[in-house]
């Protein structure tokens, strides 16, 4: 219960929020996923937010109806594999690749594990 209650703190919930004014805080034109065809470093400013959702919340992530980390979670999942998709539609070399969207491609696939594993204890 230790890790629900940190989950709905108000330091928690300032960093969810800081995670949201980075979010909003990324010029209009270069908002959308798709803007960053042309540009292979904004497939990592895409992918800041989701994955500090994702290391925010693996750890309070339950099988309970109320969990909020579930569904936040699944939707960063979600948001990593649109950027991902994105990438993997254009021409760009994946070898020059930044480091950094491999390890936000790891955290997706650990996010998913975890998923599955807490589906197989809750049954």
């Amino acid at each position: 219960m230790k890790g629900c209650y940190l989950a709905r703190s108000d330091a928690f919930r300032r960093l969810e929020n800081d995670i949201i004014g980075f979010t909003s805080s990324i010029p209009r034109e270069y908002q959308s996923s798709g803007a960053a065809i042309g540009d292979p470093r904004l497939h990592i400013v895409h992918s800041l937010p989701p994955a500090s959702t994702l290391l925010l919340h693996e750890r309070f992530i339950t099988s309970q109806k109320d969990d909020p980390s579930a569904p936040l979670s699944l939707q960063a999942a979600q948001q990593i594999m649109q950027v991902l998709h994105t990438l993997m539609s254009t021409s760009f070399e994946i070898g020059l690749l930044s480091p950094f969207l491999n390890y936000v491609r790891t955290l997706r696939l650990s996010y998913q594990l975890a998923s599955i594993l807490i589906v197989l204890e809750s049954l």
